[in-house]
């Protein structure tokens, strides 16, 4: 990562001086759950029970610094990815279980969960491509992974009168270090290097129809060498007391807990804005999300404003586009200790001839 760093300053040093160049400061968290509160589900409170619909959630975040000089630009910064799809009797477990509450007689929960994350920094390169009607800016991401985590779980659990719990589960894992089994620590690798490719683009039929597409991490690779890899088959047999919770399941467990190399991609993020005028149509992709929003914009000499709407999630969205800044947000409560759903963006620009 150093060398990169190196590499790319001397790079953008020695390109033409009179070009304009411009600094970037940017905080972006994109985070959504139909399950419950995002502060509850950070916290792990699981306070209230969640929806029959529920099944995902997650959160996209950055940090980065860029620096762009003519038509090349340069970004360096840390990511953090989180997602998790699940099935509704598998959340309706994890609620009853923090709730200390037994599980429901005679009913068979079917179980299925998948979780994502990674941590990493990251250092990127772009170049911008103008013609006549717009431009297009593709660029190569290196990042340096420090935590990866990816489970997989399939299985179903019933409780009988007798509070007899009987079930079967099978599960894979790769991991830095959290995992299902809390395996500790064994000398595996912990950190993990790969690329990314992404680009953005804006087209204008006129000054007042355009389209502009940001995608991100379209292409990926992240290779962990020698890291944590669990798996296997539990079979539940025994007896269940309510009061002592999933600790008092006795399992039969048959699987694996090794060290080995695991290759992974990043899930790619892609959102696209068309405009009409004062009229915005946006799309965002993430996760295996889609997410629609309408807007409006009101344009001044210093400023842009912008609101939007999402229809089907129901959460308001505004920005505000400075000469020295942008700030964004969007969320679905009044009271944030009930919101599921927080988009917020802030950029800092200083630019310089």
């Amino acid at each position: 990562m150093n060398k990169l760093l190196i590499s790319a300053s001397l790079g953008l040093i020695s390109l033409n001086l009179n070009a304009a160049n411009r600094i970037i400061l940017s905080l972006t968290s994109d985070s959504f759950t139909d399950v419950i509160p995002i502060k509850q589900l950070y916290r792990d409170e699981w306070q209230q029970k969640p929806d029959q619909d529920a099944k995902r959630a997650y959160s996209n975040n950055q940090v980065s610094l860029t620096f762009r000089h003519g038509h090349w630009s340069f970004a360096a910064g840390h990511y953090i990815q989180l997602a998790a799809n699940a099935s509704e009797d598998t959340l309706l477990a994890l609620w009853q279980e923090a709730q200390s509450r037994p599980f429901d007689t005679g009913r068979s929960y079917q179980l299925a969960l998948e979780l994502h994350q990674l941590n990493a920094n990251f250092a990127t390169l772009g170049y911008q491509l103008e013609f006549n009607k717009g431009y297009i800016r593709p660029n190569i991401s290196f990042w340096q992974a420090t935590r990866m985590r990816k489970t997989q779980l399939t299985g179903h659990v019933s409780v009988n009168d007798a509070q007899k719990i009987n079930g079967f589960v099978a599960f894979s894992e790769s991991y830095t270090d959290n995992n299902l089994l809390k395996r500790p620590y064994q000398n595996w690798q912990q950190k993990g290097k790969g690329w990314s490719l992404g680009f953005s683009a804006q087209y204008k039929w006129s000054n007042l129809y355009s389209l502009q597409v940001d995608a991100e991490n379209l292409f990926s690779s992240i290779h962990f060498k020698n890291t944590g890899d669990s798996g296997g088959e539990i079979k539940t047999e025994g007896r269940y007391i309510s009061e002592l919770g999933l600790a008092n399941i006795t399992p039969l467990f048959r699987g694996w807990e090794r060290n080995t190399d695991k290759k992974l991609r990043l899930a790619y993020n892609l959102v696209s804005e068309f405009s009409a005028d004062r009229f915005l149509l946006q799309h965002r992709y993430f996760a295996a999300h889609h997410r629609i929003y309408l807007g409006w914009q009101w344009q001044a000499v210093q400023y842009t404003a912008k609101a939007w709407f999402d229809p089907i999630n129901l959460m308001p969205k505004v920005s505000l586009k400075t000469q020295v800044s942008e700030w964004t947000l969007g969320i679905d409560k009044l009271n944030p200790e009930n919101a599921k759903q927080l988009n917020f963006s802030v950029k800092l620009l200083h630019s310089w001839f």
